[in-house]
C-alpha cells in the first residue's frame, strides 16, 4: 500500500514538472515522420517565430499552426 502511494506521488511530481516546461524554450523539432506540414515555432536563439516543416508525428510543444499563434504564446517578432 505504501509502495503504491509512493509511486503515485512520484508520477504526480514528474508529470506536473513536465507540464511547466515552456514550449518556447524547446528546440524546433520537425518530428520523425516524413509528411510535409507547414508549422511555426519559436527560435529561442534569435527570438523570432520561424516557419518550418513538420513531418506529422513526434516533435514537441514548440509547434504552432500560425505565426500569430506563435507570437501570442512566445512573443518575439516574425521571420
Amino acid at each position: 500500500m505504501i509502495l503504491a502511494f509512493a509511486l503515485s506521488y512520484l508520477m504526480v511530481i514528474h508529470f506536473s514538472d513536465a507540464a511547466r516546461i515552456d514550449p518556447c524554450q524547446l528546440p524546433l523539432d520537425p518530428g520523425s515522420c516524413f509528411g510535409h506540414f507547414d508549422a511555426w515555432g519559436f527560435g529561442s536563439s534569435n527570438g523570432k517565430c520561424e516557419k518550418f516543416v513538420y513531418g506529422g508525428c513526434g516533435g514537441n510543444a514548440n509547434r504552432f499552426p500560425s505565426e500569430e499563434e506563435c507570437k501570442k504564446t512566445c512573443g518575439g517578432s516574425g521571420t
